[in-house]
């Protein structure tokens, strides 16, 4: 008996210890269904799916085929031209969702024509280049996009639901783009500038289950969207913030609570006007509510404070027909102390919501140049390097909208001006003594010359 069990043991041992490999090759399985194409020649394609495959599989005959489908196989990375270099050259749709996919070469699909469907949903890309391929409808559902580059001529339709998108992917991928249709539901969407997604052609944009903060910019996008493209967002803005509008449809909030929705200041221009001895600043802003303007010479504190007074209404501007624009203007006087210098002056606009800062100096070299200062750099400037007296600081209220800071802080190139402008001693300027050696040069080398003929033909 003993003897019996020792023989049958390395059975039981080879049963129970050893794990069955139940691991299949990849397999494909041929149908024929009824998806169409613009330029397909019947309504019958060649529909090809594959199980179980970690590469591009190998298919006889593979040229043939129209449609492939490889939803759910662990492919990983995307080399060049694989499609093309097993065959598949006639590819018009291809599913490739579901398959762990963690980068595509810009070239991947190198080789074929158009493709009217691309399906890489629910994979791991972060970032994709399309730039070198015909692709008319692209699903991206589901992907941690962060950078988007694509066919800007070709590309029809882009679905980009839930991707965990806060703001829309670098270099305005949208913008006059050939898209027809934009699906943006299910991200983590604030705001939408009119500028990111101002496409073409577009006909459709659906903006559902996001966390809206229901500020001008909606408001502008809302208009335009309706006005300029007549689409109709109906429920897809729901707002999430400020508090009072929680839970509202923009299209349900009253005229009268869309006139006072908050806008971002920025200042978008400052010049200055000389008339004979008077100099006059001029500061244009856009933002709403209407800003406090102040003028500070020098540096911005209480001691160097000139003006203090309401922003001016001025135009609406032309294209952002909804945008409030502001106006502040300082004049200097010959008799006042500011004419005597320094030639740097800072216009500060500033309302409940946020801030914004710019600054024009003028040089001795009779230029001027003008500075301006994105909200955030306002903010750090205020706190950080300023007077503790100084009169315009940071807003502390945790309800101030976030900033989109797309003002740089380099100087515009400088611009000449008169040169009486800054005071009588600048005639001793040295480049005005070289001009005026110049100029009497040339006026008196001819006038001696002349004489010379005279006296020669005497």
């Amino acid at each position: 008996m003993v003897n019996n069990m020792l023989a049958i043991l390395p059975l039981y041992i080879f049963l129970f210890t050893t794990p069955p490999n139940f691991a299949s090759a990849c397999t494909c399985s041929l149908s024929r269904d009824g998806f169409t194409t613009p330029h397909t020649q019947s309504n019958v394609n060649l529909s090809l799916k594959c199980i179980n495959c970690s590469e591009i599989p190998t298919y006889p005959n593979a040229s043939s085929i129209t449609q492939l489908d490889l939803g759910g196989n662990p492919l990983i990375h995307l080399t060049p031209s694989t499609f093309s270099q097993k065959g598949f050259v006639s590819l018009k749709k291809i599913n490739l969702s579901n398959c762990r996919i963690m980068d595509i070469d810009q070239d991947t699909f190198l080789g074929l024509q158009i493709i009217y469907h691309l399906d890489l949903s629910y994979n791991s890309l972060s970032s994709i280049n399309l730039n070198t391929s015909a692709v008319k409808t692209l699903n991206l559902r589901g992907n941690p996009i962060k950078n988007l580059d694509f066919n800007k001529h070709l590309l029809d339709e882009i679905d980009l639901s839930n991707c965990s998108l806060d703001r829309i992917p670098p270099n305005r991928p949208f913008l006059f783009s050939s898209l027809k249709k934009i699906n943006l539901d299910s991200n983590k969407l604030t705001t939408l500038p009119w500028s990111e997604v101002r496409a073409t052609d577009l006909r459709h944009i659906s903006l559902k289950e996001n966390p809206w903060r229901c500020d001008c910019h909606m408001h502008f996008l809302e208009e335009d969207l309706h006005n300029v493209y007549h689409i109709n967002t109906e429920d897809d803005v729901v707002c999430d913030s400020p508090p009072k509008l929680r839970g509202l449809g923009l299209d349900s909030i009253t005229r009268e609570i869309m006139d006072e929705l908050p806008c971002p200041l920025q200042i978008t221009e400052m010049a200055r006007v000389k008339i004979e001895d008077r100099i006059t600043l001029n500061c244009w802003m856009r933002g709403r509510p209407q800003p406090l303007v102040q003028w500070h010479q020098g540096t911005v504190d209480v001691g160097n404070l000139l003006q203090s007074q309401p922003a001016e209404p001025t135009f609406f501007i032309a294209g952002e027909r909804y945008q409030y624009k502001w106006k502040s203007t300082l004049e200097i006087l010959p008799n006042n102390s500011a004419y005597q210098g320094p030639w740097t002056f800072w216009c500060t606009a500033q309302n409940q919501f946020d801030i914004a800062r710019a600054q024009i100096t003028l040089t001795a070299r009779l230029q001027f140049y003008v500075h301006i200062m994105t909200p955030a750099a306002a903010k750090i400037a205020s706190v950080e390097t300023l007077s503790p007296n100084q009169v315009v600081s940071a807003p502390q209220s945790t309800q101030r909208p976030s900033i989109v800071p797309f003002l740089k802080t380099e100087p515009i190139p400088p611009i000449s001006i008169s040169n009486d402008f800054l005071s009588p001693t600048t005639a001793d300027d040295p480049f005005i003594r070289q001009m005026s050696i110049v100029i009497c040069t040339l006026v008196v080398i001819p006038l001696l010359f002349l004489v010379a003929l005279i006296v020669l033909v005497d």
